[in-house]
């Protein structure tokens, strides 16, 4: 069985924005209920042969039955991929597996390293995604590509949310 080579170039990666709750974070004695929600979508320029990556990080303190945003996080990772239209039928995208598990692994960890620059000096230099968590994004992709998971905290280290569109 030949295997299928893409040729995929990154053309950006790109912080699209950051806002933190310091009034919240500067209030807190620990950060034991601290959770990550993940968020990733794809979006697909047909005519250039470019595949965009959005994804969030959303930092919340669970309070009582509430949870409250303490900072947050959005990027996106663009690449280009050679002959993109030989992967599109019927307008749906039919990228091979592996590449595409390859991705989300960079998408997850590309927010690991963003994180950690922007979240130097706060109570929540020492929170990051949890490791591991991008195969179980994936295992869920292969089963459902438009899949939503509500807010799981850390603590019970598992991804808190995923939605691929």
């Amino acid at each position: 069985m030949e295997t299928e080579v893409l040729e995929v170039k990154i053309l950006d990666i790109q912080e699209e924005s950051f806002s933190i709750n310091s009034e919240i974070l500067s209030s807190l004695d620990q950060t034991d209920n601290t959770g990550i929600e993940f968020f990733i979508s794809f979006k697909l320029n047909k005519n250039e042969s470019v595949l965009v990556s959005e994804a969030s990080l959303t930092y919340l303190i669970e309070k009582e039955e509430t949870s409250e945003k303490l900072a947050c996080i959005s990027y996106s990772f663009v690449l280009y991929i050679k002959d993109l239209n030989n992967y599109i039928e019927d307008d749906k995208v039919r990228l091979p597996d592996r590449f595409m598990e390859e991705l989300i692994y960079d998408v997850y960890s590309t927010g690991r390293v963003i994180a950690k620059d922007r979240l130097i000096g706060t109570k929540l230099k020492n929170v990051y995604l949890p490791f591991g968590g991008a195969s179980q994004i994936y295992e869920l992709f292969k089963k459902s590509p438009k899949v939503k998971i509500q807010n799981i905290f850390l603590r019970e280290q598992k991804t808190a949310l995923l939605m691929l569109i």
